[in-house]
């Protein structure tokens, strides 16, 4: 099976009728107006969705997907696993939602995404999507002025 994409976003919606995905609202950076707090939970809802196909387009396949939300020092705060079924048709979405955000500190979160074909055997990485995330407790940064 082959990883064709991955995105973090604030909801995905299929559509029933065609079974396409629209992603509203990308997230790649957060910026938090407030200190950071040791145990601290951000109560926002955010969706990765990640596509798959068939190594062989005639071939069906399965596996299994891990999706961890990681702390900037690489340890898993959250995780979902979900199943990637690729017998009926050549090509899979799965769709994984993180409901409060566990953040301590500034720096580069990620959204790993792990699977194993067959669903036995070791764990491969195939994706990491970086959420950059900073506290700034004093309020909104003025922009500088732009130059022509």
């Amino acid at each position: 099976m082959k990883h064709i994409w991955t995105v973090a976003c604030s909801r995905a919606v299929i559509d029933s009728e065609t079974n396409n995905v629209s992603l509203q609202s990308v997230v790649e950076e957060l910026t938090i107006h407030a200190p950071p707090q040791p145990d601290g939970i951000l109560p926002i809802d955010v969706d990765v969705v990640s596509t798959w196909i068939r190594d062989a387009l005639d071939t069906p396949e399965a596996g299994e997907i891990r999706v961890s939300f990681r702390s900037p020092k690489g340890k898993s705060l959250r995780k979902s696993e979900g199943q990637i079924d690729l017998n009926k048709a050549p090509r899979f979405r799965v769709k994984a939602r993180f409901s409060g955000l566990p953040l301590a500190e500034s720096g580069v979160y990620s959204f790993r995404v792990d699977a194993r074909e067959g669903g036995v055997g070791h764990w491969r990485k195939y994706a990491e999507i970086p959420l950059i995330v900073v506290f700034s407790p004093e309020g909104k940064k003025k922009r500088a002025p732009r130059r022509n």
